[in-house]
């Protein structure tokens, strides 16, 4: 069944009574949302081992993938405490194999499976057959909209009794990503600096000036959707990272070096890419894993997007570009440079057609 990810924190925290009336066997998480994704393996996995009283066994697709034998003593059988067992199978691709299909319509199984996958497209086999079957929730964990996001904020403030300036919303709605598990970090950053001068202060009121200060790390985050953006000749996006980024006072210097280091980075990888005779999905997260430092999550994926539609000539070319910019504005050169920025992803766009 479809289970949109906001209830399934009220599921999994519930009594037993409540939980048990769901009928819910096994979970399938996916979608763009990583830290949404991570977020409820972690709530739904201190449910089953704290009040269901399971044990947990971890395994990647690729690990236990031909090893069905041994997932399915897990699942059909008990451990020498007597425990039933939570199997948590990560990086599951978007394929459904006989096999997986048999172990997902046993209604028998003593155990349980929590299946984490990256995207699952809505026409394929996955989706199609556990989104049918009642016993089996599937959480496609999509993006936050701002709408979903500011409720988010309000609600947690709510919660914890946190006062706020009425600018203080808008300003976390520019400075925060959509990415779930990053918002709760920051909202919990938040709360620990609120607690702190509360205790000091009474009836402290936050306002835009700390919420800039405590979020200024997140800058870094903008950093890597404006790498992503520019490589792939995303303008708009480009343009609301840089605006994000200025809000933090990031120095231009720090965005064009960060900008070099991506490149080479992705350009690394594409010459290895254009190699590779398998360009099958999980052939080029390997290669993607290869890389030093390691992207991850939404990161990543942009990187397949980028992998798979811009050629190597033109990321030598803005490699080029940024190189010459930096050394202009160590110049003195340029004073608007993040013009020139703008206009390279437009003269590049040009260029492709």
């Amino acid at each position: 069944m479809q289970l949109h990810f906001s209830k399934v924190e009220d599921i999994v925290s519930c009594n037993m009574e409540r939980f048990n009336a769901h009928g819910i066997k096994h979970w399938v998480l996916f979608g763009e949302d990583r830290g949404a994704v991570i977020l409820l393996k972690q709530k739904i996995k201190l449910f089953y081992v704290e009040k269901l009283k399971f044990n947990h066994v971890y395994y990647t697709y690729n690990n236990v993938k031909n090893e069905i034998k041994q997932l399915l003593y897990h699942l059909r059988s008990r451990t020498l405490f007597g425990s039933n067992t939570l199997v948590i199978v990560d990086e599951y691709p978007d394929s459904y194999t006989n096999e997986w299909k048999e172990i997902l319509n046993d209604t028998n199984l003593l155990g349980s499976m929590l299946i984490i996958a990256d995207q699952l497209k809505q026409s394929g086999k996955v989706r199609k057959s556990t989104e049918n079957m009642q016993y089996i929730a599937t959480v496609n964990c999509y993006q936050k909209n701002t709408k979903e996001i500011k409720d988010c904020i309000t609600k947690f403030f709510n919660i914890e009794g946190i006062k706020y300036t009425s600018d203080v919303i808008d300003i976390m709605l520019r400075l925060l990503p959509s990415d779930s598990m990053i918002i709760q970090n920051e909202l919990e950053k938040l709360k620990n600096f609120c607690d702190t001068v509360s205790s000091n202060k009474k009836n402290y009121i936050i306002n835009t000036s700390a919420i800039t200060q405590l979020l200024y790390d997140t800058s870094e985050l903008e950093l890597d959707a404006l790498c992503s953006a520019y490589v792939s000749c995303n303008v708009e996006e480009v343009v609301r990272c840089l605006k994000q980024i200025e809000n933090n006072e990031v120095n231009f210097m720090l965005i064009l070096r960060v900008l070099q280091n991506y490149l080479i980075r992705i350009i690394n990888i594409k010459v290895k890419y254009n190699e590779l005779k398998d360009k099958s999905y999980q052939s080029v997260i390997m290669l993607i894993n290869t890389a030093k430092p390691q992207f991850f999550g939404k990161s990543r994926d942009n990187v397949i997007k980028i992998l798979h539609t811009i050629d190597l000539r033109y990321m030598r070319r803005l490699l080029f570009f940024i190189t010459k910019l930096e050394v202009k504005c160590k110049n003195g050169i340029v004073k608007e440079p993040q013009f020139l920025l703008l206009y390279s992803i437009l003269y590049s766009i040009s260029e492709r057609q």
